[in-house]
C-alpha cells in the first residue's frame, strides 16, 4: 500500500500501567499494512510535577522492554497532530494532559478520535458518573469502545451525547487475560513469594479527607494497618500489595508518611515478606496470587478471568458500585472489616467453600467478549472510520474552467455538511427538540382546519 494511503494513528500514553489497555492494538496495527502506528508518552499528570519523572521513567520502561518505539512529548511538537488520521485516546480527562493535547484541540485538528477506557465502570456515584461518561473525550470522540452491551448502555443512560459513537468490541485490556491460566509465574514474584499462599491486595487511594462524602471508594484507612499488622506476624501468608498509583501520593497528603520515607517502607515491607508490587503490568500478580481483595476497581472484573477466590471491600460510607458491579459482588466474598478480610484469607488458604469463585457462568455473564480477539475488533472500527472520513474529505476530480457550476455545488455542498457537522452534539440536540416541537405544533395547527384559517387571516 502507498505510504500516502496508509492510515497514521497515534496513540497517547499517559501511564505504565495504561500500555496494556493497548498494547494488543498497537500490535495489530503495527503487523497491519493499512497502518503506521506511532506511541507518544506524555506527562503523567501536569498537575502532579513531582511524580512526572518516575511516572515518565516507568512508562518509557515498558516499552522499551517491549521494543516499541515511542517519542517522549514535548512543547515542541504541538502541531504535529494534524499529520495523523486518527488519535486515540488512553485517558479521558484533560486537566491531566497538556493544553494542546486536551480533546477539543486534537479533534479540530485530526479527522478521528478514539477513545479506548484505561479501565472497568466499577463505582457508583454522581461524580464518578460525570468522570466515566462526561468529560468530552467520552462525550465526542468519534468511537467509544466498550467491554459489553450492559457498559453501552450505561453511556446511553449516563453519557450527555447518548451511546451512538460506543461500539461493543470488547476491551483490549482483556485480550491480556487469554490463556493467563497457562502462564508460567514471574520468576522474581515466584522467587519473593517462596511458596507461600500468596493474596493480591489491591487498595484505592480515596480514603483522605477530600475524599469524604464523594469517591470514598478506598478501605485503606479501615482495614490497611490490621491487614499488614497480619501479613508480619503470620509469614506463611505471602501479601503482595499492589497499591493504585495515586495511592502513595495520598498517604504524604494524608501525613502518613513523609515525601522521603518511600525508599524505607519498601525496605520494611522487603524485610517483613511483604511484596510491593509497583510494576506496569498487573498479569504476573494475577498469575502468582492464589486469591484477591480488592477495592472498587477494574480487578472486581478481571480477577474472574483466573477463577480463584476472590473478595470485595466493601466501604459502607462510600457512594456505592454500579448496578452491574453491584450484581457481580453479590457472587463474591463482601468484607467489612480487617478481621472480614483475615476470615477471608484464611477460608481460602485453608482450602474451604467460598463465594469468590468464578463459574464459567459468571465468566460469561460480566466478561462476555473475552475472547482474544477484542483487538482486532478495535482495529476494523478504527480502519472503518478513517476510511469513511477520507472519503467524506475527497474532492471530485473537477476542474473550474471545465464544470464551474458542478464544481460550485461541490464545494457548498462540503461547506454546508462542514458547517452543520461543526455545533457540538448537545447544540444538535438542541436543534433537534426545537424542530421536533415546531413540527408537533405544526401538525396540531393542520389538523384543526379551524384554527389554521384564524391564524391564516391573523398573518395577513
Amino acid at each position: 500500500m502507498a505510504a500516502d494511503l496508509k492510515i497514521r494513528v497515534l496513540f497517547l500514553l499517559q501511564r505504565a500501567e495504561g500500555w496494556c489497555n493497548i498494547r494488543s492494538v498497537w500490535q495489530a496495527m503495527a503487523a497491519d499494512v493499512r497502518f503506521v502506528p506511532e506511541v507518544w508518552v506524555l506527562p503523567y499528570d501536569v498537575r502532579r510535577t513531582a511524580e512526572h519523572s518516575d511516572r515518565l521513567a516507568q512508562a518509557t520502561a515498558a516499552l522499551s522492554s517491549e521494543s516499541v518505539p515511542y517519542t517522549v512529548w514535548t512543547e515542541t511538537r504541538t502541531s504535529d497532530v494534524s499529520s495523523f488520521d486518527v488519535v486515540v485516546f488512553t485517558t479521558p480527562y484533560d486537566l491531566e494532559r497538556p493544553n494542546s493535547l486536551h480533546f477539543d484541540v486534537v479533534a479540530r485538528q485530526v479527522p478521528v478520535t478514539a477513545y479506548i477506557p484505561y479501565g472497568f465502570v466499577v463505582g457508583g456515584g454522581r461524580k464518578n458518573r460525570f468522570l466515566q461518561f462526561g468529560q468530552p473525550t467520552q462525550m465526542h470522540a468519534t468511537l467509544v469502545f466498550a467491554r459489553s452491551w450492559r457498559e453501552r448502555a450505561m453511556y446511553r443512560r449516563n453519557c450527555p451525547t447518548g451511546d451512538a459513537h460506543v461500539r461493543v468490541t470488547g476491551l483490549p485490556r482483556l485480550d491480556e487475560l487469554s490463556g493467563l491460566h497457562l502462564e508460567k509465574p514471574d520468576p522474581e514474584l515466584a522467587a519473593a513469594i517462596g511458596g507461600r499462599f500468596a493474596v493480591l491486595w489491591n487498595s484505592h487511594f480515596s480514603f483522605g479527607k477530600r475524599h469524604v462524602g464523594s469517591l470514598n471508594y478506598s478501605t485503606f484507612d479501615r482495614i490497611g494497618g490490621n491487614l499488614l499488622r497480619y501479613a508480619v506476624n503470620n509469614p506463611e501468608v505471602a501479601l503482595i500489595w499492589r497499591p493504585h498509583p495515586h495511592l502513595l501520593p495520598a498517604m504524604t497528603a494524608e501525613g502518613l508518611l513523609g515525601p522521603n520515607q518511600l525508599a524505607g517502607l519498601e525496605r520494611d515491607l522487603r524485610g517483613a515478606g511483604i511484596i510491593f508490587d509497583r510494576r506496569a503490568d498487573h498479569r504476573p500478580a494475577f498469575v502468582a496470587s492464589n486469591a484477591l481483595l480488592t477495592d472498587a476497581g477494574s480487578f472486581i472484573f478481571e480477577y474472574l478471568a483466573t477463577g480463584k477466590p476472590m473478595a470485595f471491600l466493601h466501604n459502607p460510607d462510600g457512594p456505592g458500585l454500579t448496578d452491574e458491579a453491584e450484581e457481580l459482588v453479590g457472587h463474591l466474598d463482601r468484607v467489612h472489616d480487617a478481621q472480614g478480610a483475615i476470615s477471608f484469607i484464611e477460608r481460602a488458604r485453608h482450602g474451604h467453600d467460598h463465594a469468590g469463585g468464578a463459574s464459567e457462568r459468571i465468566l460469561k455473564s460480566f466478561l462476555p467478549m473475552q475472547d482474544g480477539r477484542s483487538a482486532s475488533r478495535v482495529v476494523e472500527s478504527i480502519a472503518g472510520a478513517a476510511l469513511s472520513a477520507r472519503q467524506s474529505r475527497c474532492s471530485i476530480p473537477l476542474g473550474d474552467d471545465d464544470f464551474p457550476v458542478l464544481s460550485q455545488l461541490v464545494r457548498n455542498l462540503r461547506e454546508l455538511h462542514d458547517r452543520r457537522d461543526r455545533p457540538l452534539r448537545w447544540h444538535r440536540g438542541i436543534l433537534g427538540a426545537y424542530h421536533g416541537i415546531r413540527d408537533e405544533l405544526t401538525e396540531g395547527i393542520k389538523r384543526r382546519p379551524w384554527l389554521y384559517r384564524i391564524l391564516t387571516r391573523w398573518r395577513e
